[in-house]
């Protein structure tokens, strides 16, 4: 893997993407983040559990899609929200349970500062 990707754990499980700050956090680092999956590189399959979980060169989100009325996507994963980058315009159906495979690089990580 490239060295802006880092790889992660949480309560809904283990993941990786690119790490999206100047400081590059060290082993063992505890930070709170946000992920953002462009999920345009991924493919949406049936409810595979509510989840995350590093398959090689994949992550694979469990999730229910919400959608809000100004648009934005998210999937939500054990109570966390990741936000979806759709390109173009599309018609999401919300609360209904999906899992999305994208490769690593599709997710980026945000530390929030909190």
């Amino acid at each position: 893997m490239a060295d802006d990707v880092v790889f992660f754990q949480c309560a809904a499980g283990e993941g990786a993407g690119v790490w999206c700050s100047p400081a590059l956090p060290s082993v063992g680092d505890r930070h709170d983040v946000e992920l953002d999956v462009d999920e345009d590189a991924g493919r949406f399959t049936a409810d595979q559990g509510r989840a995350v979980r590093l398959e090689q060169d994949h992550v694979v989100l469990g999730g229910v899609l919400c959608t809000t009325e100004a648009g934005l996507v998210s999937l939500e994963v054990s109570g966390s929200h990741v936000l979806l980058n759709p390109v173009g315009p599309r018609r999401v159906p919300s609360r209904v349970p999906v899992s999305l495979t994208v490769p690593v690089r599709s997710v980026r990580v945000f530390p929030t500062g909190f």
